[in-house]
Order: C-alpha cells, then sequence, then structure tokens
C-alpha cells in the first residue's frame, strides 16, 4: 500500500466515524436540568442510574447542600 493510498484510507474512515457521531446526537433526549445553575455541585446521570442520582440530590437538598 502507498503512503497516498493510505492517507485516503485513512481520510474515508476519519470521515465515516464523524458521521456516525453526528447521528447519535439524535439519539439522546432532551438534556433535563433540575436545580439551581448557580449551585456548588453538579450530578450527571442517565438509564438506570437516574433513580439514585434523583434521591442522592433529595437528600444532599435536605440536608442544605447546592445541587
Amino acid at each position: 500500500m502507498t503512503e497516498s493510498t493510505a492517507t485516503v484510507l485513512r481520510l474515508s474512515g476519519i470521515t465515516k466515524r464523524f458521521g456516525k457521531l453526528a447521528t447519535v446526537v439524535s439519539d439522546f433526549p432532551e438534556t433535563e436540568v433540575d436545580g439551581d445553575n448557580e449551585a456548588d455541585l453538579g450530578i450527571i446521570a442517565w438509564g438506570s442510574t437516574i433513580g439514585v442520582a434523583r434521591e442522592a440530590v433529595a437528600r444532599l437538598r435536605a440536608e442544605g447542600h447546592s445541587v
């Protein structure tokens, strides 16, 4: 394989991966923000961890933390 062929194949692969990345964005739901934008602590969760994260946030807020 020549250097120019390898370069073309590499660029083709990069282009293909970036194309896939662009479609991934539409697969995720809108971001849900719950709380104060100026909070001292932020928690990011999704999927099966969302319930536990919400419970932790509720407990921290009950203790007076800015979450």
